[in-house]
């Protein structure tokens, strides 16, 4: 194995690479992992995703990271699961430091184990990286020995992968998302049709917006004002299904100045205008 350490303009990292790929396809490998400690000069973008999972263990600062559409800000003890073969990016916030474990690695049952974490829980998830952070420091210490290196890799990504799993199924019994985010989501399905506010939400729970924001996200990995937006949109779908209501009256009642709006936001969720959408889904007849 190939181990470095280095110091740059963005900070300090430590890398892991080389592992033993003898039994691929067999057993759970690792292709690298590593720890850095990075400012804001630091930003990897890989527009064709990567040919692996990848996960990145915030230990402190903060981070983004961006899975296609979506964008996750990376805080103290969360984990950030990016797939394969989409694109993806993660970088340090502006004036901000960012410390943080990754880990590229591949496998039947890295696989099978995070992609249903995904379908359960979402790709961030709040995890105590103290419960994980040993397995990847003894990938990442070169004065360790293998007896086997395949199999002894496979059985430390056995433990990091039970241990993920076990952390997940913890931040699920936590309960339901807290009660600002329960709130906000009966704010909007009971008045999406009105403009949009945190700020009364705000002032009850003696929180900053930006920190409702950051609450809201993690438990749903969207912004409230996407959800809201998305929520509209999915009330469009509907009444251009089930109804005769004219397109530019619809935006109205919905609650959008311009129908041009309208129709550009429907078109970019949808992938086709409102009145195409009518056209191929409609169900009500005079």
């Amino acid at each position: 194995m190939i181990y470095h350490t280095n110091s740059a303009a963005y900070g300090r990292v430590r890398t892991a690479s080389g592992f033993s790929e003898d039994k691929k396809g067999v057993l759970d490998i690792v292709i690298n992992c590593g720890w850095h400690d990075v400012n804001d000069l630091y930003r990897i973008s890989r527009p064709e995703g990567t040919t692996n999972f990848l996960l990145l263990f915030t230990l402190s600062g903060t981070g983004a990271g961006r899975i296609g559409e979506n964008l996750y800000e990376l805080t103290q003890d969360t984990m950030l699961i990016i797939p394969p073969f989409i694109f993806s990016e993660y970088y340090t916030q502006a004036q901000k430091h960012w410390s943080f474990y990754w880990i590229h690695f591949d496998g039947k049952n890295v696989s099978l184990i995070l992609n249903d974490i995904i379908q359960q829980y979402g790709n961030l998830l709040s995890l105590p990286v103290v419960k994980v952070s040993r397995y990847l420091t003894e990938l990442m210490d070169d004065k360790k020995s293998f007896q086997d290196e395949a199999l002894d890799v496979a059985q430390t990504v056995s433990q990091l992968l039970f241990g993920i799993s076990y952390a997940a199924k913890e931040h699920q019994m936590k309960g339901q998302a807290p009660d600002v985010v329960n709130e906000i989501i009966n704010t909007i399905r009971n008045a999406y049709t009105e403009p949009f506010s945190l700020s009364v939400i705000s002032k009850k729970y003696y929180l900053s917006v930006e920190h409702i924001i950051r609450i809201f996200k993690q438990a749903t990995g969207e912004t409230p004002y996407h959800y809201y937006r998305k929520y509209k949109l999915v009330q469009a779908e509907q009444m251009l299904i089930y109804s005769d209501t004219a397109i530019k009256e619809m935006a109205l009642t919905l609650g959008y100045t311009h129908t041009a709006s309208f129709c550009s936001q429907f078109k970019k969720m949808f992938g086709v205008s409102p009145s195409e959408y009518r056209r191929s889904n409609k169900v009500y007849q005079n």
